[in-house]
């Protein structure tokens, strides 16, 4: 999301960095990450909880 248009999302998923990552599996978050992160680690992240 962009922040600025969406104080209000950042504000309810507590995005205090940007960029910040969520994976929602069912309307959950089941894992978050501020900063950087190389593609190869958040494919990984991804593929554990999505498959």
């Amino acid at each position: 999301i962009d922040v600025d248009q969406h104080e209000d999302l950042a504000t309810k998923y507590r995005i205090q960095a940007v960029p910040t990552f969520i994976l929602f599996k069912n309307g959950e978050a089941v894992w978050r990450h501020s900063g950087v992160i190389h593609s190869s680690e958040l494919q990984g992240v991804i593929e554990k909880h999505y498959t």
